[in-house]
């Protein structure tokens, strides 16, 4: 299935930023679409969640008689699991930045042992 006929707008954006990018760096196998497809909707969200929390507030007080609550926004949760699922997808395709370092230290050890750089 062709992840760019299911991502809709600015998750589509973000896919026709990375996936060039990506696929030039290190050539993404067609398992792999779906991970990124499910990174950029989580991109999306995360975006979209973080701009109303700053639009709003994190937290809200509500005065009920003698007690004060204090309410967390939604929107705040909603922010932090897309986050999240970002920084899962991110691992599993090699692109979060321990996974890049993961990457030049094994490079590093390649050339340490009497291997070639071959970019």
């Amino acid at each position: 299935m062709d992840p760019t006929r299911t991502l809709k707008g600015r998750s589509l954006e973000i896919w026709n930023w990375l996936y060039p990018t990506l696929n030039q760096k290190r050539r993404l196998l067609p398992e792999e679409h779906g991970a990124l497809a499910q990174y950029c909707e989580a991109y999306e969200s995360w975006e979209d969640a973080a701009k109303r929390v700053r639009d709003t507030t994190s937290v809200a007080r509500s005065t009920r008689g003698k007690h004060t609550l204090i309410i967390v926004n939604p929107w705040v949760t909603v922010r932090d699991q897309a986050f999240n699922r970002m920084s899962q997808l991110a691992k599993q395709l090699g692109i979060s930045p321990d996974s890049r370092i993961e990457g030049y230290l094994t490079i590093a050890e390649d050339v340490r042992r009497g291997g070639s750089l071959s970019w």
